[in-house]
């Protein structure tokens, strides 16, 4: 490390690097000017420029060609049109009969053959022809190859360059062979009579005739000039190479459509028009028009011509070019994976203007497309940055050559002074060279008159030491010396050490602090440690766990468990706290075997214990060992000092990292509930966390004093809803509780957790008593109605409980109705016990809920009631499900067999109290007829009407 320092500091650094970053600023300077400042992006952009004005050029002229003369036809057409004209008027037949009359066709082919010729010629195209067909296009017979024959001419010029006089030069494609004759034509070694076609929209080779002819028919107000239609996937023959062709459709002056007139270019000769030797001087560029149909800027490729890229980028049939611009109409071509590679190609691409706007096919997207590899197109401006670098290469590599060499020529003397010194003896003086640099030969001599002190300084150090009678030791350290002063050594110390350093050397002192090491490890042990098991307390194993979640990755899957002895109270009250302690001692040291599987152990407080296990791969490697441990607490027995025998039992609750959660104190919370569930089912397991059950559950743990405040202060009051006949009138009143606590949102949440303490006797009790209060402090209000007061059918009221309440509210119990809820399994012995005081008391028994939960049939032959409520999950939708209505027939007629009034429940539409009635209900209530109140309502006067007119209703029906 020295030597490293003083390298860093060395002179010879201190010169090259200021020399150094000059140069590179000079340099960054000259970069910054030519490769970043612009003029490598001009050149470029030069190069762009001049590719786009090259392929514009170029389709300028190929739109001109196209528009201009391949596509004018106009005459033609006329001409056609008035020639059919005339042979019908000769023939007294109809445009209709154009296509399926054989001898019209052939004179109307006969007569328009030279106007074939004739547009063949002056538009100097590669192939001119015309197709008959009558206005259905689909309606025709198919041969026995799928394709349908059309009667058409079609006669092609492979040179439209070269016109001799006669026809010579011609050739038949498809069409009578008495034109051939007639006209001196020859045929082609392909010829056919007619065309042959499969059915439309079946194959793309046949769009250059369907096209055109089904826009006409689908757009009748829009001329012939606007639905010509540039094609590009017409094959004469299977073999052949593909055309490109431009078709009209010909409309007679009535607006039938009776077929199509068209031309077609040849490959070669489209590819003369295309000289790819401009577009780069090596010859390495390539055109290609192509069609985008989708606007999404892949090209179907009509026309190549020039430099092969085919290997590189695309299938030789489409172009598929990148959506953003690399420069104005620029592009770069993406590679067969519709990706970019590192050997960029670019594509100039200028639309021709074919369509015009609002005509069937404007979305077919016709361009020129000028195609260069990166490499061609800015080679100049690469050999330019190229030979830039260079150069900088070649001056950074001299200028620190140089550099370097006079450094050394300078530092060399130095660096051999310095050598000296280092090397002398600190004892004897020391006598050094010059080296003809003032500075440095002042400083030798500074250091030749400070040697001769050192040497009577050297022992001051340890005279000190031995001349002080305390647990202290001393040493110094010369930085730049081989030697050390320093103490003897004795038996190991916990010490403490102050040091002193400046720039020569290092002085330290060393206190012996032994003792007071030793008394605040055991504070530091008694604050982390749990003095009765040896096991972290909360506050370390909290702090031990912080630190491992600090690195998460660590911990792969881990188990948070939480265990809780069993029966340490009854120890406790039955053995003695001494009992107790060493029944912890032994759970403890079976808890202690989790350490050495990669965990972290602590007891929580008098039965409670927490274990993490982390940095395993899977869950069942955790639960393995956890097995394992808890298999040997089943088999350990505790045995007390008078010989009795304990097995060591514990349940225990799981949550999972990552799974469950990746928060410690939510780990902690779930493994407490996962441990509070199974230790109220089955003590002595051990129980994984379930999201679910916490969900529905967790408020059973948070909750509990919230219970205890509701019971204690009788925080609940009770509302009353209304249960009407059939007529209207006000039977009963359903007491409903209403908790005043927020954090029970139902009365459901109070039953179950208070079932899950053990105190429904607590909330059975408050019913009768509040509930029975209410109804007497409104009893002007109830009038003569009765009263309908739930009952939870697994708890009875305590002797004086009935004493009381019949002392309190005796007179209003015969006119109470006790419901049988729906939330436990009836024990019968409780049942028992409570009829007793319902049949003194003249009360009468309803089922509340039937057909849900508990109460069912045979709760129902059981218990024979007074009143049957049908579930709102049966009334709910009643008037559009048979299935439910005939379920509550069934019940109705086996109730009215058997006296048992049938009340339904939760009705909340008109539909249902209708469908209700019908069917013969006795009672009904819900939020349709009055929703409840804390003060008892007679119901509206609207529902008292509605229900008025069902009964009348019914009883028509009936």
């Amino acid at each position: 490390m020295e030597n490293n320092l003083r390298k860093n500091n060395s002179i010879m650094k201190k010169m090259i690097f200021p020399l150094i970053i000059v140069m590179l600023i000079q340099t960054s300077l000259f970069c910054a000017t030519i490769l970043w400042g612009g003029t490598i992006k001009k050149l470029n952009d030069n190069s762009f420029d001049i590719l786009n004005e090259r392929v514009i050029n170029r389709k300028n002229y190929i739109q001109n060609e196209m528009l201009q003369r391949w596509s004018n036809t106009s005459e033609t057409e006329a001409t056609i049109n008035s020639s059919v004209k005339k042979i019908l008027n000769e023939k007294n037949a109809l445009i209709e009969d154009v296509g399926n009359n054989e001898e019209i066709n052939k004179d109307i082919i006969k007569s328009i053959s030279n106007d074939l010729i004739y547009l063949l010629r002056k538009n100097s195209v590669t192939g001119a022809f015309i197709i008959l067909n009558d206005k259905n296009i689909n309606d025709k017979p198919i041969d026995s190859k799928g394709e349908i024959s059309r009667t058409g001419l079609y006669i092609r010029d492979l040179d439209p360059k070269f016109n001799p006089n006669d026809n010579s030069d011609l050739l038949i494609e498809r069409g009578s062979s008495d034109i051939a004759r007639s006209f001196g034509i020859s045929m082609d070694s392909y010829w056919e009579p007619k065309f042959s076609f499969k059915s439309e929209n079946e194959q793309e080779g046949d769009d250059f005739f369907y096209k055109p002819f089904r826009a006409a028919i689908d757009n009748p107000n829009v001329s012939s000039s606007n639905l010509g239609y540039w094609g590009s996937k017409f094959l004469l023959t299977n073999a052949g190479d593909r055309l490109m062709t431009y078709t009209v459709p010909l409309i007679y002056e009535d607006g039938t459509v009776y077929g199509v007139l068209g031309i077609d270019l040849s490959v070669n000769y489209l590819r003369e028009l295309l000289p790819y030797s401009e577009i780069n001087g090596n010859k390495k560029g390539n055109y290609i028009l192509g069609v985008d149909r989708n606007n999404d800027m892949a090209f179907e490729n009509v026309i190549s011509n020039g430099y092969s890229l085919k290997e590189k980028f695309w299938d030789g049939l489409h172009s598929n070019l990148e959506q953003k611009e690399s420069y104005k109409n620029i592009y770069k071509i993406k590679n067969k994976d519709n990706e970019c590679g590192n050997g960029n190609i670019y594509a100039s691409v200028q639309y021709l203007d074919l369509y015009n706007s609002n005509t069937p096919f404007e979305n077919e997207r016709w361009a020129l497309l000028g195609i260069i590899e990166e490499k061609s197109l800015l080679s100049f401006s690469k050999r330019i940055e190229k030979l830039v670098i260079i150069s900088i290469a070649i001056s950074l590599l001299i200028g620190l050559i140089g550099i370097y060499i006079a450094s050394r020529l300078f530092t060399k003397p130095i660096v051999l002074l310095a050598n000296k010194v280092r090397n002398s003896n600190p004892s004897k003086p020391v006598n050094l060279d010059k080296i003809n640099i003032s500075e440095i030969d002042e400083l030798s001599s500074a250091i030749e008159l400070l040697s001769a002190n050192v040497a009577d300084s050297s022992s001051k150090l340890s005279q000190i030491i031995e001349m002080v009678d305390m647990p202290i030791g001393a040493f110094e350290l010369y930085k730049n010396a081989e030697n050390v002063f320093c103490t003897k050594d004795k038996k190991l110390k916990w010490i403490r050490m102050n040091i002193f350093e400046d720039e020569l050397k290092v002085l330290g002192v060393v206190v012996d602090v032994t003792k007071e090491f030793i008394e605040k490890r055991k504070i530091e042990y008694e604050r982390d440690f749990d003095i009765l098991t040896n096991l972290l307390n909360r506050r370390a194993f909290h702090s031990q766990i912080q630190e491992k979640f600090k690195n998460k990755d660590e911990l792969k899957i881990a188990a948070f468990i939480m265990w809780d002895l069993d029966n340490l109270k009854y120890i406790n009250d039955t053995y003695g706290h001494d009992a107790g302690d060493e029944y912890i001692r032994c759970a403890a040291d079976i808890l202690k075997k989790f350490i050495s599987w990669n965990g972290i152990v602590s007891r929580l407080s008098g039965d409670e214990f927490y274990v993490f296990i982390y940095g395993y791969e899977s869950k069942d490697s955790i639960r393995d060992i956890i097995n394992s441990v808890k298999k040997q607490m089943n088999n350990t027995l505790l045995k007390l000092h008078d010989g009795t025998e304990f097995k060591i039992r514990a349940s225990a609750g799981i949550s999972w990292y990552p799974d469950d959660s990746t928060n410690y104190d939510e780990l902690m919370r779930y493994a407490d509930f996962a441990m509070y569930q199974i230790k109220n089912t089955i003590k002595g397991e051990v129980s994984e966390f379930d999201i679910n059950i916490y969900n529905k559950d967790s408020f059973l743990l948070s909750n509990r004093e919230e219970l205890n405040k509701l019971i204690d202060g009788q925080l609940v009051e009770y509302a009353f809803q209304p249960i009407v006949d059939c007529k209207g009138k006000v039977f009963a009143y359903e007491a409903l509780m209403r908790p005043k606590i927020k954090t029970f949102s139902s009365p459901i949440d109070v039953i179950r957790l208070a079932r899950s303490q053990s105190k429904l006797y607590q909330i059975e009790r408050i019913t009768w008593f509040k509930a029975l209060k209410s109804f007497k402090k409104y009893k002007e209000k109830f009038g003569d109605c009765k009263l309908f007061l739930n009952s939870i059918p697994n708890n009875n009221l305590s002797k004086v409980d009935f004493e009381e309440i019949e002392d309190l509210y005796g007179e209003y119990l015969n006119r109470v109705v006790l419901e049988i809820t729906e939330n436990d399994k009836i024990n019968e012995d409780f049942i028992e016990k409570k009829k007793a005081y319902i049949d003194h008391w003249n009360i009468e028994i309803a089922l509340d809920d039937f057909g849900t939960g508990y109460n069912g049939d045979a709760v129902l032959l059981y218990i024979m009631p007074d009143y049957v409520k049908i579930d709102m999950s049966i009334v709910r939708g009643i008037d559009k499900d048979e299935n439910r209505q005939k379920i509550l027939k069934n019940l109705i007629s086996y109730s009215n067999e058997r006296n048992i009034k049938v009340i339904s429940e939760g009705v909340e539409t008109k539909g249902e109290m209708e469908t209700l009635i019908n069917l013969g209900v006795d009672y009904m209530q819900g939020y349709y007829i009055s929703k409840p109140s804390f003060i008892p309502e007679d119901i509206s006067d609207k529902i008292k009407k509605e229900l008025k007119i069902c009964h009348e209703n019914r009883n028509d029906v009936v």
